[in-house]
């Protein structure tokens, strides 16, 4: 749990750099995912497959549990740029090669998309992106986890799933 307290700090670091509205999205997204995830076994993580050489930024969440032979990842990363938004990826990857992506994918609004950016759209004003918008954006997103879930366990898409890769091992960097 150390490992986490670590990120823990980055990500506070990040959040008091990032602009208000920044903020408040990615407090309101963290405090719906990380209980939902925990629930379902996934833990908030340090650094990407137990790397120490590979620590998560501080502007990401990253999950991962080990279920059935499988190392699951969901991973948050917020806007480079601090604007309010962010994307969220998951894959399902072999214990014994973390390297070999077994399936993965993104959260998706529109089954026609590759990947998404939740939160302000890159048109609309900063200055009208309120906090109940931002609420909103952080329930919807909780609200599609089950799709997600049911990906990496059994390579289902549902409707805001939008698969990178299903099927068939290929290699990744983490």
């Amino acid at each position: 749990m150390a490992a986490a307290n670590k990120h823990d700090e980055r990500f506070r670091r990040w959040q008091l750099r990032a602009p208000e509205r920044t903020r408040q999205l990615s407090e309101l997204l963290a405090n719906r995912l990380i209980p939902a995830l925990e629930a379902t076994g996934f833990q908030k993580v340090d650094c990407v497959l137990g790397k120490r050489t590979s620590p998560v930024e501080g502007s990401e969440l990253r999950f991962e549990r080990t279920l059935n032979g499988c190392i699951d990842v969901i991973y948050v990363f917020f806007d480079k740029y601090s604007s309010p938004r962010f994307q969220v990826s998951f894959s399902r990857r072999s214990v014994n090669d973390p390297e070999a992506i077994i399936r993965s994918g993104h959260l998706v609004r529109a089954p026609s998309e590759r990947y998404h950016e939740w939160g302000k759209p890159r048109w609309f004003p900063v200055a009208l992106w309120s906090e109940a918008r931002a609420v909103g954006v952080a329930m919807e997103v909780a609200g599609y986890l089950d799709q997600v879930l049911r990906f990496l366990e059994v390579g289902e898409t549902g409707s805001k799933i939008s698969a990178a890769n299903l099927g068939s091992a290929h290699r990744s960097r983490g």
